[in-house]
């Protein structure tokens, strides 16, 4: 399984289109195979900063992902809501820990 946290930070004047942008992503990308999860959030005390975790089967499922037209045009789109350059992290779960 690979999990990928997202970053961003978003204009204020562009909140609420970039959270409508974001929330057209979450169907297509939920029903693409290989989609374990995919959520975003707004931060409790600044509503601009907003963090993506997704989980896939693998990193092919990611990068199949990647490749999708939703993908290509959020990415278009909202490539000038971004109030700074965004942090993408991904990681590889071998040995996850049952508590």
């Amino acid at each position: 399984m690979v999990v990928l946290i997202g970053h961003a930070k978003i204009k204020p004047s562009e909140l609420e289109s970039f959270l409508a942008l974001a929330d057209g992503m979450i169907s297509p990308s939920r029903e693409e195979e290989g989609c374990i999860s995919y959520d975003f959030y707004c931060d409790r005390v600044d509503s601009c900063k907003i963090v993506f975790v997704e989980e896939w089967v693998d990193g092919s499922a990611l990068e199949y992902h990647f490749a999708t037209q939703h993908f290509k045009d959020f990415m278009a789109r909202s490539a000038t809501m971004l109030a700074e350059e965004p942090c993408i992290k991904i990681y590889s779960v071998e040995n996850v820990h049952q508590l």
